[in-house]
C-alpha cells in the first residue's frame, strides 16, 4: 500500500521566502489517523526521519494555480490471508498550514516560525482491497499456498542407513520475489503428496514449523527408506503461484544419492537360544492320609522350644550387607573395565586408523578411516556417525577451529568423490590429508 500526500509550499512575500519540503512535514500534526500506515509513522517518528519530499504538479489542478506541491509517499506491505474484499482502513492527515511567518529563532533553520495558520485536513478516498482466489487450474497436487517465486534445495543426513532408519531431510526455501514474501506465512513443502517420494519412503503426514533466517525459511522433516531397491531420494517439487505472470511454476531439487542395506531380521527362536531354554519347574503335591487326624500330637508339644542366638544366627545376620557390599564391589568393577574399555580403544585409535587408510581401497575406505580414527578416541559408535556429527562432537572438545575444518574438508571431499566418481591422485592426496589430520588430533585432548 502506497499513501501519497501533496501539501502545497507555503511562501512569504514579506520574507521574501519559501518552505522548505522538511519545513512543511513537520506542520502535520502527529495525531493524524494514519490507518494502515500507523505502524510506518510511528518509527519514522522515533527515529526522527521525514520521507523524502519532492516538487511535482499536482493532479486536478485549476489552470490558474500553481499546481506546484511537494508530494511524500509513505509505503507499507501487506499480506492477506483471506479471500474477499478487505477494507484498507481509514486515513485522515492534520496539518497547521501557515498564513505567515514572524522572526524567530526556535523553529525553521531560516530563523522564521509561523505567525498564523489555520487547520486543514484531508483524507484519501475509501480504498477497498479486493483479495482474489488462486485459480485452480495448472495448480499441482503438492501445492501448498506459496506465491510468488522462490528456488527450492534439499540436502539429506545420513546417506548411508538401513531399511527403516530414518534419514532427515533439510529444505530451504528461498524467496527470489521482487517485492519480498512473508515467510512466517510460508507452509512446508506437501511432502505426503509427492509420489515421487512416497512410493519408497514412509512420510510423516503432520505440518512442520520452519525457521527464517533474512529471505529463506528452513524445514526439516524425517522419512524412511520401505525396501533395500532404494538408491536415491528424488528430485522434489515446490510449486508456487507467479503472480506476475499468473501460473503455477515448480522449483525442483537434485536427486540425492543414498545407500539402504537390508535390516537383519530376529527371531522368537534366537532370542530363546541366546538366553537358554525356559525351565518349567511344577509344584510337587503330596497326599496325607488321615485329614484333621494326621496332625501332631503329644504332650512333647508342650515343651520349651525357644532358640538362643549362635553362630549361625550371626552368619545369617551379616549374609545381607556382605552381598551388598560384594555387588557394589562387582558394579564398580564393572564400571573401570568400560573405562579401561574405552581407554583401550582410544589408546590404538591413531594405529587402527593408519592401517585402515593402508588397506583402503577407494575414497570410501578412506573417509571411513578417519571418521573411525574420531569415533575411537572420543569413545563414540562409528555406525551411523555423520559429518555433521564429527564436527559437532570435535567442536566440544578443545580442538583447533582449523583443525576442526581440515577434518570437516577431508571427509567432504570424500563424500563428493564418492558419488562423483574419482580415483588415482585424487585417493592418495587424501589419505595423506587424512594421515595429517589423525597426526595433529593425536596432540589434542579429545575426551
Amino acid at each position: 500500500l502506497t499513501l501519497k500526500i501533496w501539501i502545497k509550499p507555503y511562501r512569504d512575500e514579506r520574507f521574501n521566502t519559501e518552505l522548505s519540503a522538511i519545513d512543511m512535514w513537520n506542520l502535520l500534526s502527529k495525531d493524524s489517523q494514519w490507518g494502515p500506515f500507523t505502524s510506518a509513522a510511528e518509527k519514522m517518528y522515533q527515529q526522527r526521519q521525514a520521507p523524502r519530499g519532492r516538487l511535482v504538479e499536482v493532479p486536478g489542478t485549476d489552470e490558474d494555480e500553481t499546481g506546484l506541491a511537494y508530494l511524500y509517499e509513505l509505503q507499507v506491505d501487506e499480506w492477506p490471508d483471506r479471500v474477499g474484499t478487505i477494507d484498507a482502513g481509514s486515513v485522515r492527515i492534520d496539518m497547521q498550514y501557515p498564513l505567515s511567518l514572524t522572526r524567530n529563532r526556535s523553529f525553521f533553520s531560516s530563523g522564521l516560525a509561523v505567525g498564523e495558520s489555520r487547520p486543514v485536513s484531508a483524507s484519501p478516498p475509501r480504498v477497498d482491497v479486493d483479495v482474489m482466489e488462486l485459480p485452480s487450474e495448472g495448480r499441482p497436487d503438492w501445492f501448498s499456498g506459496a506465491v510468488g517465486r522462490f528456488i527450492f534445495d534439499v540436502s539429506a543426513s545420513p546417506t548411508n542407513v538401513a531399511v527403516g532408519d530414518p534419514v532427515t531431510l533439510t529444505m530451504t526455501v528461498r524467496d527470489q520475489s521482487r517485492r519480498p514474501a512473508n515467510l512466517d506465512l510460508l507452509q512446508a513443502p506437501s511432502l505426503d503428496r509427492m509420489p515421487e517420494l512416497d512410493n519408497d519412503f514412509r512420510v510423516p503426514r503432520e505440518q512442520l514449523g520452519g525457521t527464517v533466517q533474512g529471505r529463506s525459511k528452513t524445514f526439516t522433516q524425517t522419512v524412511r527408506a520401505d525396501n533395500d531397491g532404494v538408491t536415491e531420494i528424488p528430485g522434489l517439487p515446490f510449486s508456487y503461484f507467479d503472480p506476475v505472470s499468473e501460473t503455477y511454476e515448480t522449483s525442483w531439487s537434485r536427486p540425492i544419492p543414498i545407500t539402504v542395506s537390508a535390516s537383519a531380521n530376529v527371531s522368537t527362536g534366537d532370542v530363546i537360544a541366546a538366553s537358554g531354554p525356559i525351565q518349567n519347574t511344577p509344584e510337587s503335591l503330596r497326599n496325607v492320609a488321615g485329614g484333621i487326624l494326621a496332625n501332631y500330637t503329644g504332650t512333647h508339644l508342650l515343651e520349651d522350644k525357644a532358640s538362643r542366638p549362635g553362630v549361625s544366627w550371626l552368619i545369617l545376620l551379616l549374609v545381607p550387607p556382605l552381598a551388598v557390599i560384594g555387588t557394589a564391589t562387582v558394579h564398580r568393577r564393572r564400571v573401570q573395565l568400560l573405562g579401561d574399555s574405552g581407554r583401550n580403544r582410544a589408546r590404538n585409535a591413531a594405529r587402527s586408523a593408519r592401517s585402515r587408510l593402508d588397506a583402503a581401497l577407494d575414497i570410501a575406505g578412506i573417509g571411513e578411516a578417519l571418521a573411525g580414527y574420531v569415533a575411537d578416541r572420543m569413545n563414540l559408535p562409528e555406525a551411523g556417525l555423520t559429518r555433521q556429527d564429527i564436527a559437532q562432537h570435535l567442536s566440544d572438545t578443545e580442538a583447533p577451529r582449523e583443525l576442526i575444518d581440515r577434518v570437516d574438508d577431508v571427509l567432504s571431499k570424500c563424500e563428493h568423490h564418492h558419488y562423483a566418481g574419482g580415483g588415482g591422485a585424487n585417493n592418495d592426496v587424501l589419505a595423506d590429508d587424512a594421515r595429517t589430520c589423525i597426526t595433529e588430533l593425536e596432540g589434542v585432548q579429545l575426551r
